[in-house]
């Protein structure tokens, strides 16, 4: 098309992303998107939109290694960080003359260009037919347009997920323990000198899913249903007839918000003429809570006195500060400490009481809906 009247500048690169993240000292603040040139012509005149501020989100992800009494690496986890910077972007409409056009076409082109106002002039073709004369054709001017972007005031980080985590490993944090409502999940946790520690950041293009092998139900469903399913994945090969569960919901790790990113279509028409479709990045947030469950699974015939005992070993082991550090970042080895102290309690009351028990424990993410974050 010998005028472009319609554009899509791509914000959604790595280059845009670091540029809109960036807060060094010395930073470029003004980020120049690709310039056109056309062979056989070349740039004469040049107009810009006024320029109009969108909202930009970048991601940050931080990396941390779980420590144990500040030695043992025990797990990991990432955390991502959505940055708001909102960016001014300028469209410019650059004017190309064919090489060899005279002096007089050229000059009277590049008025035509400069004079046009979209709200008097309406379309920018038709706008070009009434205008020009007769010795002046469409192959001897061209339009193409580029984008211009600069860091603008109101910047802003989402840290509450970050800051939960972080808060879960230095003895705070808003994790309860369910079935003692008196007692401090962040000083189980500082008792074991459990602790997190950042190894490195880099800025990315998308949120990462919830990590570990965790489930999800809806917030207020209830559980049974997917321990079941559980307990009926992990009996299997078990050499005992399982009927039913036990279960307790022991803590609440944590209580903060996920976030995602959805890039939505932004239409506008500029001051040059030109429809501009922009896709912008939009956060949208929910509210998770980390739920840790424990429970046995056992046969219909097991005996009242074996079945106390279960029960009383199932919440002794469940709170084991090895349990409860490593459940959010390592589960299996989590499901591991749990199984062994609960099998060797179970064992303290009478050997061979834990025979057709099978302990096992889950983190359940309970959610809410997604809703944008204005």
């Amino acid at each position: 098309m010998w005028i472009e009247t319609e554009y899509s500048p791509d914000l959604n690169s790595i280059d845009i992303r670091n540029f809109a993240a960036d807060m060094t000292p010395g930073r470029p603040t003004r980020y120049l998107g690709a310039r056109p040139t056309l062979s056989g012509y070349q740039e004469s005149a040049a107009r810009k939109a006024p320029a109009r501020i969108v909202d930009f989100y970048a991601i940050r992800r931080e990396r941390y290694n779980v420590t144990r009494r500040g030695v043992n690496i025990v797990g990991s986890f990432s955390v991502d960080v959505p940055i708001l910077q909102p960016l001014s972007i300028e469209i410019t409409a650059h004017l190309f003359i064919k090489i060899g056009v005279s002096g007089e076409a050229a000059t009277e082109i590049s008025r035509a260009f400069l004079d046009y106002d979209a709200q008097r002039d309406g379309d920018p073709i038709g706008y070009v037919a009434a205008r020009l004369d007769g010795d002046v054709r469409p192959d001897m001017f061209r339009t193409r347009n580029s984008f211009t972007l600069e860091q603008a005031a109101g910047r802003s980080e989402f840290t509450e997920r970050r800051d939960s985590l972080l808060a879960l490993y230095v003895g705070g944090g808003n994790g309860v323990i369910d079935i003692l409502p008196d007692a401090s999940l962040g000083e189980l946790l500082r008792d074991e000198a459990i602790s997190a520690v950042l190894i490195d950041t880099e800025i990315v293009g998308a949120m990462e899913a919830p990590q570990g092998e965790h489930r999800e139900i809806d917030s207020g469903a209830d559980p049974d249903q997917l321990i079941s399913e559980i307990v009926s994945e992990t009996s299997k090969g078990i050499d005992c007839i399982i009927t039913s569960h036990v279960r307790e919901r022991i803590s609440t790790l944590l209580s903060a918000p996920e976030y995602k990113i959805e890039w939505e279509l932004l239409r506008v028409i500029d001051d040059c003429g030109v429809r501009v479709e922009i896709k912008v990045p939009v956060l949208y947030d929910r509210r998770l809570d980390y739920a840790l469950y424990a429970w046995f699974a056992n046969s219909k015939d097991i005996l009242a006195i074996v079945e106390q005992a279960a029960k009383t070993c199932l919440i002794r082991s469940a709170l084991n500060p090895a349990v409860i550090g490593l459940a959010f970042v390592n589960l299996p080895a989590a499901a591991i400490a749990f199984a062994v102290a609960f099998i060797d309690c179970v064992n303290y009351h009478g050997p061979g009481y834990a025979k057709c028990l099978i302990p096992d424990i889950a983190v359940v993410h309970e959610r809410t809906d997604w809703h944008r974050v204005l």
